[in-house]
């Protein structure tokens, strides 16, 4: 006995649907958005949409996008320790500049401002952050260097040597912000460096120069491995504790 006959079900193809492959493709990136955010999104916009329709949904897809970029990347966990040199080199997120965010995204995932200021930053009580920024996220940063427990001391300016783009002015420098926690002493005055920083910028983009944490090295020239963390790293270096998003950037 066979027992009871059984049907197989064929499911139809995109095209047997009516559906084709460019649809199906931003359905899937709507439907990676949270729908909590989808919400949010839609009614931030909500005044736009008649007049913008094209650019809201433009959006949400660029939203399902970095979500399933997120989903596809493993969560690699901070390194543990009380680290006293934290440099850090966010991967900062340009809502409002298309050309400049669609770059951005295309050379490495990025994150919310809320999603760096919630990162739990392994410093110990008296420690100095070396923060990189740009101009336009110059307010943001103060926002992080506050949510990570620091207060703003001063800054260095990178000039890279070769004029960017810009709104305003042409950028052609990024800055390097100094906040500290506690009563890490300063460096010696003989390990001082000018705040003016003018070393030609790498060939990838986003890339910093090896001169600037060579600098800090010479900084604090008694700092070791256990000492001294730099987080988003693209390229480990001995003698530091790294965090990043590829796998050969951590170490602990």
């Amino acid at each position: 006995d066979l027992g009871p006959e059984r049907t197989q079900v064929n499911k139809p193809t995109l095209e047997e649907a009516g559906i084709d492959k460019h649809l199906a493709d931003r359905a899937r990136k709507l439907a990676a958005v949270p729908e909590e955010k989808f919400e949010s999104m839609l009614g931030e916009w909500q005044e736009r949409v008649q007049q913008e329709g094209e650019r809201v949904r433009t959006n949400l897809l660029r939203e399902g996008e970095r979500e399933q970029k997120k989903q596809d990347r493993p969560s690699r966990p901070l390194p543990s320790g009380k680290f006293r040199l934290i440099y850090a080199d966010p991967p900062w997120r340009y809502e409002h500049i298309e050309t400049e965010s669609r770059a951005i995204e295309n050379q490495y995932p990025t994150m919310s401002l809320d999603e760096i200021r919630g990162m739990q930053v392994p410093a110990a009580d008296d420690a100095v952050l070396y923060l990189w920024t740009t101009s336009p996220k110059l307010y943001e940063s103060m926002s992080v260097i506050d949510a990570w427990g620091f207060t703003y001391r001063t800054c260095a300016v990178w000039d890279k040597g070769k004029i960017g783009m810009g709104y305003y002015f042409r950028q052609q420098h990024e800055l390097l912000l100094v906040a500290a926690r506690g009563a890490l002493p300063v460096p010696e005055p003989s390990d001082r460096v000018s705040s003016v920083i003018r070393v030609k910028r790498p060939g990838m983009h986003s890339r910093k120069p090896v001169e600037i944490i060579e600098l800090l090295e010479s900084m604090y020239p008694t700092f070791g491995k256990r000492d001294r963390i730099e987080l988003f790293t693209r390229d480990p270096r001995a003698g530091w504790t790294t965090w990043g998003n590829e796998p050969e950037a951590v170490s602990a």
